[in-house]
């Protein structure tokens, strides 16, 4: 079992949307649709050096911030750059973190399930087809897992399973239930 952060999930996105639409997420897709990729930016976002680190590791907002937006940026030599390009690209740098550990860190063939936030967001799915080449990406309703009710359902179990006094197991491991993405190998 490999449980691990990998990088920013819909944190960034979400982030440039309530700072620059005045909106919690990008509903639908529609400001990263509506904008273009800065390769610039994005070379920027993905060159620190938690993306070359090991897992597991561990990250969060305290790291991806927009504060970290802007020294990509600076890094980038980008003064300024448009609110849908931006989000566009921020889209694409969390599909490519995604895309890049499970390339390095699964086997060829793995299913990929999608859950939470991350599974309604239309454009980092469609880059992660596109970069995975892989036709289908399921959300975790095809586990019988209602997407929105992954963590209720782990921390239910994991409550279960400290009263019984019971380890979890996936085959024969315990399961690990931190992190945002366990992936049996």
């Amino acid at each position: 079992v490999i449980c691990t952060d990998i990088g920013p999930g819909n944190t960034l996105i979400d982030a440039a949307c309530r700072e620059y639409f005045n909106q919690p997420y990008d509903k639908d897709s529609l400001i990263a649709l509506s904008g273009t990729v800065n390769q610039g930016l994005l070379n920027a976002l993905l060159s620190h050096p938690f993306f070359e680190e090991k897992a597991p590791k561990t990250t969060g907002p305290e790291l991806f911030s927009l504060a970290y937006v802007e020294d990509a940026k600076q890094l980038a030599g980008i003064s300024d750059i448009n609110s849908e390009d931006l989000v566009s690209t921020l889209s694409e740098f969390t599909a490519k973190s995604i895309a890049d550990f499970i390339k390095t860190n699964l086997p060829s063939g793995s299913k990929i399930f999608a859950s939470s936030g991350g599974a309604k967001n239309q454009c980092v799915i469609n880059c992660l087809k596109h970069l995975l080449h892989k036709e289908s990406i399921f959300n975790t309703e095809a586990l019988g897992i209602n997407p929105d009710a992954k963590e209720a359902i782990l921390f239910a179990l994991l409550g279960n399973e400290a009263l019984s006094g019971e380890p979890m197991k996936i085959g024969t491991n315990p399961a690990v239930l931190m992190g945002k993405f366990s992936f049996p190998v």
